[in-house]
């Protein structure tokens, strides 16, 4: 029986494209649902985060906006010379998985050990990202205080 990405290169390059999106679009569903524990509803906790994040804004990286979720986090951020993405979400996911586990007594991993990341290609996707995260609580139906919303001003 072929694996999954065996049958993925049996796709067409549309059919593969179709398929990611719908598969992206199904991922972020269940995140907006708040699967799992979703400690960062916790204002403490989801504070953590954006103290990281906005660390260092304006010196490694430039941050556009960004909301903390109860389960997830998104943001629009762009490196700058010398800072990349892999390095600084590590930098990110490390500290604050340090701080939310002696905050809550809990110990090992707490996020995904990867990002989920997309790279802007244009005006109208950044745009889009923009309104997506702005609009990302209310379309998972949170209460003011159950999300950390940021955004540059």
């Amino acid at each position: 029986m072929p694996n999954h990405d065996e049958l993925l290169n049996q796709l067409s390059s549309a059919d593969r494209r179709d398929f990611k999106q719908l598969s992206d679009r199904i991922f972020h569903r269940s995140l907006d649902d708040c699967r799992g524990a979703c400690l960062l509803r916790r204002p403490k906790l989801a504070k953590v985060v954006g103290d990281a994040m906005r660390f260092y804004q304006d010196t490694k990286y430039d941050l556009d906006r960004f909301i903390v979720m109860p389960n997830h986090v998104h943001a629009i951020v762009q490196f700058r010379v010398g800072a990349d993405l892999k390095t600084v979400s590590q930098s990110w996911m490390r500290y604050t998985a340090r701080k939310i586990n002696a905050a809550t007594g809990a110990s090992g991993a707490f996020w995904q050990p990867e990002p989920f990341d997309h790279i802007v290609r244009g005006p109208e996707q950044f745009e889009y990202l923009q309104k997506y995260i702005a609009e990302n609580p209310k379309k998972a139906n949170l209460r003011e205080g159950e999300f950390l919303y940021w955004e540059r001003t």
